[in-house]
């Protein structure tokens, strides 16, 4: 590939490199308020439980704040979008708490890691949806009106 091709290729995945940035900040936000609430409701309730209820709250954030910052160029908020965003979230919670849990009963125990094991099982659990997350939300969530 010639440089002069090469050079056309690369701006062109920048703003796509410019707005998973963003995603992954505002995800790490809602990724913050998930932690405290997990670990809120885990003082009453078992593990899983406690990662699904902090997955919801998160959702509710991360669906705030990137529809606002991320995913801005339509606005309009319809029953289908929300539908749509509430779906890839199912698929980010199933992967979240599955994750989360091998990584805290079984993978985390066997390394002999015993500093906060439920923390950072929960944050790699939050960290294997992230990028089936993004690309969930922005060409299926988040999609503008009549692009299919």
């Amino acid at each position: 590939m010639s440089m002069q091709k090469r050079e056309n290729v690369v701006p062109s995945f920048t703003p796509l490199i410019k707005q998973f940035a963003a995603f992954v900040f505002v995800s790490s936000i809602s990724a913050v308020c998930s932690l405290i609430v997990r670990y809120v409701a885990n003082l009453v309730m078992p593990y899983e439980v406690a990662v699904g209820l902090a997955q919801v709250a998160g959702v509710i954030i991360a669906f705030t704040l990137n529809r606002r910052f991320v995913f801005s160029g339509e606005q309009v908020l319809t029953y289908a979008r929300i539908w749509r965003f509430t779906l890839v979230n199912v698929v980010s919670l199933a992967i979240a708490v599955t994750v989360s849990s091998l990584a805290f009963r079984i993978v985390l125990p066997n390394l002999g890691v015993s500093f906060h094991p439920d923390v950072l099982a929960q944050l790699v659990g939050l960290a294997a949806c992230a990028l089936p997350s993004f690309l969930g939300h922005k060409y299926f969530s988040f999609r503008a009106a009549g692009v299919r």
